[in-house]
């Protein structure tokens, strides 16, 4: 489905200006994550897309290859996704995928890695795998928090641990049959990744209603800018050893083709 161009910075514009209510570390999140997609496509030069089962995002972190590709979104809630999908560009909704360019996953391989297998199955050549890291300190606080709280999880700090470190995700990517062509990190902010909001834990702890609305932060664009410039030191420092990204980074992607 041919669409017309989201810049990068309007999308992250978007994002920032419609999204707020997910709170600064979500933002910040699809900040990176919107530019790591940029990056890759203008890198590589695929034109097709699907992000595969994918509930997290809800798709928009496609925004900034929408109009540069064709883009298609496959997950079991796609009718529901397609009719509250806000932004004014939308990539296709489909429950019967195709065969792309590039399949991508954000925050789920850990939780069903068999998802590996049919992302290779609907990809002519690419496929992106982005998994959350186990050894950023806020996962020890999201255990206590569940601990303490007895709140069911349903975040995406779950699932398999060894699958949320790099020679866990590294070695499902290869088992998968395909050849790694980056590793890294994206969205490293200076904050742990605690997997829930404060608001959240107000609820659970009883320190606020729980029908209390989701309040969201009014701040304009340039405003998200100034907190994010505060806030990506690891992120945009080339000379910080990988040990130290390693434990800050809030995600591991691989980035891997068909061999």
């Amino acid at each position: 489905m041919k669409v017309d161009a989201l810049e990068l910075e309007a999308a992250r514009k978007w994002i920032c200006e419609n999204l707020a209510h997910e709170g600064v570390g979500t933002l910040y999140e699809r900040y990176m994550v919107v530019e790591l997609l940029d990056r890759l496509r203008a890198k590589y030069g695929f034109k097709s897309v699907c992000e595969y089962g994918c509930e997290i995002t809800k798709g928009y972190d496609n925004l900034p290859v929408l109009g540069k590709c064709d883009v298609s979104r496959d997950m079991a809630e796609a009718k529901r996704y397609a009719k509250e999908w806000q932004a004014p560009k939308r990539p296709a909704f489909t429950d019967k995928p195709g065969t792309y360019d590039f399949v991508w996953s954000f925050a789920l391989a850990h939780m069903r890695p068999g998802i590996v297998k049919e992302m290779v199955a609907h990809s002519n050549r690419y496929v992106l795998v982005c998994v959350p890291n186990y050894w950023n300190p806020g996962t020890f606080i999201h255990w206590f928090y569940h601990r303490f709280s007895q709140a069911a999880c349903t975040h995406a700090e779950r699932g398999s641990a060894r699958l949320r470190t790099v020679a866990g995700v590294t070695r499902l990517v290869r088992q998968a049959g395909l050849r790694i062509l980056e590793q890294g990190y994206v969205d490293l902010p200076l904050i742990p990744d605690i997997g829930f909001s404060l608001e959240e834990a107000k609820r659970e702890f009883g320190l606020a209603p729980k029908d209390k609305p989701i309040s969201s932060a009014t701040k304009s664009y340039a405003e998200w800018l100034k907190t994010f410039e505060r806030l990506w030191f690891v992120e945009k420092n080339p000379w910080l050893p990988g040990s130290i990204k390693s434990v800050a980074a809030h995600h591991i992607y691989v980035f891997a083709e068909k061999g």
